[in-house]
């Protein structure tokens, strides 16, 4: 009995799996046909998307210099059916071109107008495609006969070292760059800027490289450089300096009392040891002495501190004086 038992349960759990595959497959061919009736509706329906095409200016002759192209890609929104959008988006469209002999001006551009980037435009896309706008809609490129300068390269951003740090050096490589334009455009550039720098926390050496800002109608070689900071721990340092007299007039000598004022400053480790007393100046100026025999002190004035010297700061911020006669 125990035997037959196991039978008729293996027999209607084989009748049910069977029942369920037929079941689940049934469900899956349905779930198919359904799939592709939405996607034969889908791909009839209109459809709007922004598909891109280059743009390329050709027969340049060899002493011709392209130093600013406007663009290099035509974004083009499109408006069609589903099947014909796709086409679009995920196939190579060809160039659209303009040739420099056609386009070229006598004052250094080439200039594409707007209803020509739209024929252009239109031959490169099927009957049924309607354009819904181009970007740019007129193209306007720059180009000289190989006139260049070299300029310095500045840079345009923050370079801050690490707590305790301090920024002893910053480099750019190259430090000067090419650039090539018409003659009226070069004489008013002295130099050229590099995009947004952002070093920070800077404890030995950061490096990054970035670009040099557009100028419009200009071409840049290269167009990127490497900007290189680097710093030392910083150090706090005491020297004792002597005061300057300056104004007095012819007969008269100022003494002070004291003659030195200790300055406290914070620099670089390794430049620590090279920095001296006469590398600052603190003055008193005797124009600052007023006629009033209730005046007993004079300010002081630090005037000069040495490169990579850091929160200057005097011991006293004014003195005793004496006039007498020489």
């Amino acid at each position: 009995m125990a035997k037959e038992g196991k039978q008729i349960k293996t027999i209607v759990r084989n009748s049910l799996l069977r029942l369920a595959s037929k079941e689940f497959l049934v469900f899956l061919f349905f779930l198919v046909i359904s799939g592709l009736f939405w996607v034969a509706l889908t791909i009839k329906e209109p459809m709007e998307r922004e598909i891109s095409i280059p743009f390329v200016i050709t027969n340049l002759p060899k002493n011709i210099v392209i130093t600013d192209t406007g663009t290099d890609t035509l974004k083009v929104a499109v408006r069609d059916d589903g099947y014909n959008v796709a086409r679009l988006l995920y196939s190579d469209i060809a160039p659209i071109t303009a040739d420099f002999i056609k386009y070229s001006k006598s004052d250094g551009r080439i200039i594409v107008s707007s209803s020509e980037v739209s024929k252009k435009v239109k031959q490169r896309l099927g009957s049924s495609t309607q354009v819904l706008s181009i970007k740019p809609e007129r193209i306007e490129a720059y180009y000289n006969n190989g006139d260049h300068i070299m300029v310095p390269v500045d840079i345009y951003g923050k370079i801050s070292a690490a707590d305790k740090y301090f920024i002893t050096k910053t480099t750019i490589k190259p430090d000067s760059v090419k650039i090539y334009s018409t003659a009226e455009i070069l004489k008013d550039i002295t130099s050229v800027k590099t995009e947004y720098v952002n070093l920070y926390d800077v404890k030995s050496n950061a490096t990054t490289k970035v670009k040099l800002q557009h100028i419009s109608g200009v071409k840049m070689e290269p167009e990127e450089v490497t900007v290189e900071a680097s710093a030392d721990l910083i150090t706090e340092k005491t020297l004792d300096v002597p005061i300057t007299i300056v104004g007095a007039p012819e007969g008269k000598k100022v003494l002070t009392f004291p003659k030195h004022v200790s300055v406290t400053f914070v620099t670089p480790s390794s430049l620590a040891s090279s920095i001296k007393a006469s590398d600052f100046i603190v003055e008193v100026r005797y124009d600052e002495i007023r006629d009033d025999s209730l005046q007993k002190m004079l300010p002081l004035h630090l005037v000069q501190v040495p490169p990579f010297v850091k929160n200057a700061k005097m011991g006293i911020r004014q003195v005793d004086y004496l006039i007498e006669k020489e």
